[in-house]
């Protein structure tokens, strides 16, 4: 059975596949401990924007604001993953906040005070998958 093909991905193919889907996982050191989050997040730009209601995530994103995010895809025989190595910060601004509230219609929450975050990346890497070849026919 031949062995699956994995291809490294460019930045722009990573952002390419990061366009493709609004849902996703941010790394978080909560306590002391790593923590993961599901979130659903919009690109602008070359960064990524997400809200949080307020809480130990976010306080924990204030005090440590380097974080690792990752999303990824499957289409039954192809999948691919990119993870963001970056820098968030909350977003203060009236106009950022403007465009961030525009960009993300249904949060991952249902509460009332939240946050809008914006990840700029320092690194970003990815691989897609073909899993097809060891389907057994």
């Amino acid at each position: 059975m031949p062995e699956p093909r994995t291809l490294e991905l460019t930045v722009n193919d990573c952002w390419n596949q990061l366009a493709t889907t609004a849902f996703g996982r941010l790394a978080v050191i909560t306590n002391g401990l790593p923590e993961i989050f599901p979130l659903n997040y919009a690109l602008d730009g070359h960064t990524l924007v997400f809200r949080t209601r307020v809480g130990s995530k976010l306080n924990d994103l204030v005090m440590y604001n380097t974080v690792v995010f990752e999303a990824d895809g499957w289409d039954g025989s192809e999948g691919w993953s990119v993870i963001v190595h970056g820098e968030a910060r909350v977003i203060d601004g009236d106009a950022e906040l403007e465009q961030a509230s525009g960009l993300l219609h249904i949060p991952w929450h249902s509460a009332t005070e939240s946050e809008f975050v914006r990840i700029t990346p320092k690194e970003l890497s990815g691989r897609k998958s073909n899993f097809a070849a060891q389907r057994v026919a």
